[in-house]
C-alpha cells in the first residue's frame, strides 16, 4: 500500500541551506507495515516537486491522539496508538490525517 495525499501547509527557509522546516498533513497508509511505511520522502519530493530534498528528522500526531515519527535509518514513518505501542500490522490509517513538522535539507 502508499501513503495517502501529502498537503504542504506552512514552509520555512527552503530558499536556503542547510535546514528547512515544514508543516505537513499527510494521510496514513491503507495497511500499515510493522516498523513503519516506506514512502515518505518520495511523497514530499513529487508534493515539492524536487528530488533534492532529504528528511533529517519528523515527527507528528493526529487528532485522535496517535503520533509518529521518521526513522532515517530506514526510511520509514512509525506510528503509535496514543497508549505508545507501535499501530498493529495491516492496519487501516487511510483515515488518519498527521500533522508532521518535518526538517529537510
Amino acid at each position: 500500500m502508499a501513503f495517502g495525499a501529502t498537503a504542504i501547509v506552512l514552509k520555512h527557509g527552503l530558499a536556503g541551506p542547510p535546514v528547512a522546516v515544514m508543516n505537513i498533513n499527510q494521510l496514513g497508509d491503507g495497511a500499515y507495515a510493522t516498523g513503519g511505511n516506506t514512502g515518505l520522502q518520495a511523497a514530499l519530493r513529487v508534493a515539492l516537486n524536487s528530488e533534492n530534498i532529504e528528511i533529517v528528522a519528523c515527527s507528528g500526531k493526529a487528532i485522535n491522539g496517535k503520533s509518529c515519527h521518521y526513522d532515517k535509518a530506514t526510511d520509514k514513518l512509525v506510528c503509535f496508538l496514543a497508549n505508545g505501542t507501535e499501530e498493529s500490522a495491516a492496519a487501516d490509517l487511510s483515515s488518519v490525517s498527521y500533522q508532521l513538522t518535518v526538517h529537510m535539507k
